[in-house]
C-alpha cells in the first residue's frame, strides 16, 4: 500500500514538472494511465492545472479538460447503471436522480478549473496574469469563477491588469458581468472593473503600475473609476502609502501618458457626476500628485497635475487618440508663464548687450587680439583685415542688440494686454538677439582664454569656478559667467529665475 502510494506520487510529481514545462503529449499520457492525477497538488496545494495555467500553455490545458471529461462520462454512466437496477419509480427518487446527475455532469470540471491553492490563487488568476488569453478563454468556458479572490482580496481582473493584456482583460469583463458576489472591503453591488483588495487597490491601479496604456484604456473604457484610493500601506506595489489613488501612482512612476489618461477619463465621464478632481487627493504623507512629478523634476507633468489648472485646457488632442504631453494644448497661457516668457526673452536680450559690450571693449583694449584669436580663420585670406573695420562691425551689431533689448522691453510693457501675441513677440526678439551671438563668440572666448595679470581664485565664478564673472545679477549684485548665465537662462524649469547663492529673483542682467 505504501509503495503504491510513493509510485503515484512520484507520477504526480512529474506529471507537475510536465504541466509546467508545457508537455502537452507527457501530460495526456500519465493522465491517460493515472486519471487520479487529475486531482494531484504538492504540499502548496498547486495541481497541474495551476502549472499549466502560470506557463501560459492553453494545449495542456485542453488535454487536462479532455480527461477530465472522459472521467464524468464514465461517472455518469456508472451512475446510470446503477439507477437502472433500482426500480424506483416514486417522484421524489426521480428528482433527486436528476440533481444528481446534473452535479456529476458540472461538478468535477468545475471543482478542477476552480482549484485554489495555499493562498487561495485559481488558475484563471495564474492564466490572467500570464497573460496568455487562449488559457484564459478555456478556463472561462469550462466555469472558471471569475469573482473568485485570493487571500489579499485580488480578482482575476487584478492579475490580467498586471499582465498588460487587453485581450485578457477584455474575456474577463464579458464573462463577469457587472456585479456578482463581492468581498470586504467592497460594497453590495460592486462592480467587476472596482473590485478592491484588502489594500484598497483596484485593477486600475495594477494597471498604472504595470505601465499598461492599452490595460488601462480598457479598464476606463468599461467605466472602471479612477478616483479611489488605497486603504493602507502597500509594501508590496512600491510601497505605495494609504491614500495614494492611481494618479498618485502614475505621478510617483513619473508616467505622463498615463497620467493624462486618468484625468481625461475623470473629465469626460466623472467630473459632471460632481465627483471631486484627483489632483486634490492627498495621501498619507499629505501629498499631491503634482508634488509627487516634481520628484522626478517633470515640470511639465507637475503644470498639469495643479489643481490650479482648468482640465478643459488640458486636451487639445482628438478623441480616441494617444495622449502626447508636447501636442497638448493648454488654452489660454496663465498670468505666470506669460510673465516668465517675457523675462526670459528679455534677460537673453540683456545677455547677449553684455557679451557683446564685452567683445567691443575687448578688441579696443588689445588691437593685437584678432592675430591672437585667429577669428577669421575660415575665411582663408581675409585674416588681413583691418582692425577698425572689425571694431565698426561689431559696434553695429551692439547697436543692433541694443535695439532688439529695447523692443523686448517695450513687449513686457504691453504683455497684460497683447496675451499670446506678447509671448510670440518676446519669441522673435529672442531669436534676432540670439543670431548676433555667433559673431562675438569667437571674440568673447579668445577674451575668456587670454590670462589676466589681476585675476585670482576669488574674480572666479561662484558657481562653476573655471571663468571669470562677467555679468552681474540684478537687483543682487551677484556676479557670474556668461556660460553659467547662458545655462541658468536655457534652463527650462522655473518661471521666475533666481540667483543661485541667495535665491533672490532675478529681474535684469547688468554688465
Amino acid at each position: 500500500m505504501g509503495s503504491a502510494a510513493s509510485s503515484l506520487s512520484d507520477r504526480g510529481t512529474q506529471l507537475l514538472k510536465c504541466a509546467s514545462k508545457g508537455d502537452a503529449a507527457a501530460v495526456d499520457a500519465l493522465t491517460g494511465a493515472y486519471p487520479q492525477l487529475l486531482c494531484y497538488s504538492n504540499f502548496l496545494q498547486t495541481s497541474c492545472w495551476h502549472l499549466a495555467a502560470r506557463a501560459g500553455s492553453s494545449d495542456v490545458l485542453a488535454v487536462l479538460v479532455s480527461r477530465a471529461e472522459d472521467i464524468k462520462f464514465r461517472h455518469c454512466l456508472a451512475n446510470a447503471r446503477r439507477r437502472s437496477r433500482s426500480n424506483t419509480s416514486n417522484d421524489r427518487g426521480q428528482q433527486q436522480q436528476q440533481q444528481q446527475q446534473q452535479q456529476q455532469r458540472e461538478s468535477l470540471v468545475q471543482q478542477l478549473v476552480n482549484a485554489r491553492t495555499s493562498k487561495d490563487i485559481t488558475p484563471l488568476m495564474m492564466a490572467a496574469e500570464s497573460g496568455c488569453a487562449d488559457s484564459v478563454r478555456l478556463l472561462l468556458q469550462q466555469g472558471a469563477d471569475p469573482w473568485a479572490a485570493d487571500k489579499l482580496g485580488s480578482t482575476a481582473l487584478h492579475y490580467g491588469a498586471g499582465s498588460g493584456k487587453p485581450a485578457v482583460l477584455l474575456l474577463l469583463l464579458e464573462a463577469a458581468g457587472e456585479v456578482g458576489p463581492v468581498h470586504s472591503p467592497n460594497a453590495a453591488h460592486t462592480r467587476y472593473p472596482d473590485v478592491r483588495n484588502t489594500v484598497g487597490h483596484t485593477a486600475v491601479h495594477y494597471a498604472v503600475q504595470a505601465g499598461a496604456q492599452q490595460a488601462l484604456a480598457v479598464l476606463l473604457s468599461a467605466g472602471a473609476n479612477p478616483l479611489m484610493a488605497s486603504l493602507c500601506d502597500c509594501m508590496v506595489c512600491d510601497n505605495l502609502p494609504k491614500g495614494s489613488s492611481p494618479l498618485h501612482v502614475a505621478a510617483r512612476r513619473n508616467e505622463p501618458a498615463l497620467a493624462m489618461q486618468l484625468l481625461k477619463a475623470y473629465a469626460e465621464h466623472w467630473q459632471h457626476r460632481g465627483m471631486p478632481d484627483p489632483r486634490q487627493f492627498g495621501d498619507r504623507n499629505h501629498q499631491l500628485p503634482f508634488q509627487l512629478a516634481l520628484r522626478h523634476n517633470n515640470t511639465q507633468l507637475a503644470e498639469r497635475l495643479q489643481p490650479s489648472t482648468p482640465l478643459a485646457s488640458l486636451f487639445g488632442a482628438a478623441a480616441g487618440s494617444a495622449v502626447d504631453l508636447s501636442a497638448v494644448q493648454l488654452g489660454p497661457s496663465s498670468l505666470v508663464l506669460l510673465a516668465g516668457a517675457v523675462l526670459r526673452a528679455k534677460l537673453q536680450g540683456e545677455l547677449t548687450a553684455v557679451q557683446l559690450q564685452a567683445a567691443a571693449g575687448v578688441l579696443q583694449s588689445q588691437p593685437c587680439l584678432q592675430d591672437h584669436c585667429d577669428v577669421s580663420d575660415a575665411a582663408g585670406d581675409n585674416n588681413d583685415a583691418s582692425l577698425p573695420e572689425s571694431t565698426q562691425h561689431l559696434q553695429e551689431q551692439l547697436a543692433g542688440g541694443a535695439a532688439a533689448t529695447e523692443n523686448a522691453a517695450q513687449c513686457a510693457c504691453s504683455s497684460a494686454a497683447a496675451g499670446g501675441a506678447a509671448a510670440a513677440a518676446f519669441c522673435s526678439s529672442s531669436s534676432t538677439i540670439g543670431s548676433v551671438a555667433p559673431v562675438i563668440s569667437g571674440a568673447v572666448g579668445c577674451a575668456a582664454d587670454e590670462p589676466s595679470s589681476s585675476s585670482s581664485d576669488g574674480d572666479l565664478c561662484g558657481v562653476c569656478m573655471d571663468a571669470a564673472p562677467a555679468v552681474s545679477l540684478v537687483p543682487c549684485s551677484h556676479r557670474l559667467c556668461v556660460s553659467c548665465c547662458t545655462s541658468m537662462l536655457g534652463a527650462d524649469n522655473r518661471s521666475v529665475l533666481v540667483c543661485p547663492f541667495c535665491r533672490a529673483s532675478v529681474g535684469a542682467l547688468a554688465p
